[in-house]
């Protein structure tokens, strides 16, 4: 079975797309693997390099350049997002050669084989997700019931038959244009978007495929025990869904140097120097992960750097 999946990326993002590449291809050696690329402002010898990391690996490339106003008219509330988080709104009308799409975003670590995530069974609804690290108050942001949930759609198992059969991108985007100056309603862009009109209409996947990197610093001993069982084998996926990611070396976070070491065996290297700027939160998050390390042990869960 071929392997299809999409990402979206901007200059700024294009060199950490390919240290969560080199996690996913880790992986995947044997896998034929189709991968979309949509690109905005990115600059040709970092879509030259970008091309040729992909393709030594053997996956079929596809760059889809987005247009830099397309999207202008809608508002970001976040300081770490770009523009690309509206991209993946484009993959039902330019991705024609599949069915099914793993939509994946760049500030992941792909710790096992994706395969059978992308082979779950979606039925007749438009994806498959894993609900967000606090959805009773995302529920609560957008009005959709709690027990509907809300999900985080950093990955997705797309079924692009029912998106375009019933408009699901159209829709979130008059939702995010109507809302467009209220961040309450709007905070996570394309997510909420999403979330808004798709309330009750989504596969719950397992944590295990989208592991929030929260989870990794909440109390063991009140954690849900599930979510413990995850943390002792190792997350298939790993999700960076925060303002710190770990290509930036000041910060100190779990499963970090596992990351680095997969882009550096594929010969990418991340900027590691320290400022003035940024050695007191390098040492607060140091000392925040020997906290960590510690409970971990106490817990008798294996530590993951």
């Amino acid at each position: 079975m071929k392997l299809h999946v999409a990402c979206s990326v901007t200059e700024n993002y294009a060199m950490p797309l390919c240290g969560m590449l080199s996690s996913f291809f880790k992986h995947h050696h044997d896998v034929p693997v189709n991968l979309h690329v949509f690109t905005g402002t990115i600059s040709r010898k970092s879509e030259a390099r970008l091309e040729q990391f992909i393709r030594k690996h053997g996956a079929d490339y596809h760059q889809h350049t987005i247009p830099q106003d397309r999207f202008q008219d809608l508002q970001l509330h976040r300081k770490h997002f770009a523009k690309a988080v509206f991209y993946r709104f484009l993959i039902p009308d330019l991705v024609k050669d599949t069915d099914r799409i793993l939509y994946l975003d760049v500030d992941l670590l792909i710790r096992r084989s994706l395969l059978p995530l992308f082979q779950t069974d979606v039925g007749d609804l438009p994806i498959a997700a894993v609900p967000d690290a606090w959805p009773s108050y995302d529920c609560k942001r957008l009005g959709i019931p709690e027990h509907l949930n809300y999900f985080n759609a950093g990955v997705m198992v797309m079924n692009l038959p029912v998106w375009r059969r019933d408009g699901i991108a159209a829709s979130a985007i008059d939702f995010l244009l109507r809302h467009n100056g209220i961040e309450e309603k709007c905070r996570y862009a394309d997510q909420d978007g999403l979330n808004a009109v798709l309330p009750g209409r989504w596969r719950i996947l397992p944590e295990d495929w989208n592991f929030n990197i929260y989870h990794c610093s909440q109390d063991l001993k009140t954690m849900p025990e599930n979510r413990r069982n995850i943390l002792r084998s190792g997350p298939s996926i790993v999700h960076y869904a925060d303002h710190r990611k770990p290509w930036l070396r000041n910060y100190g976070l779990p499963f970090q140097q596992e990351f680095l070491r997969n882009a550096r065996a594929n010969g990418f290297r991340y900027p590691h120097g320290l400022t003035l700027q940024t050695i007191w939160p390098w040492f607060l998050y140091r000392q925040h992960l020997r906290q960590l390390k510690t409970r971990y042990r106490q817990a008798d869960i294996p530590w993951r750097a």
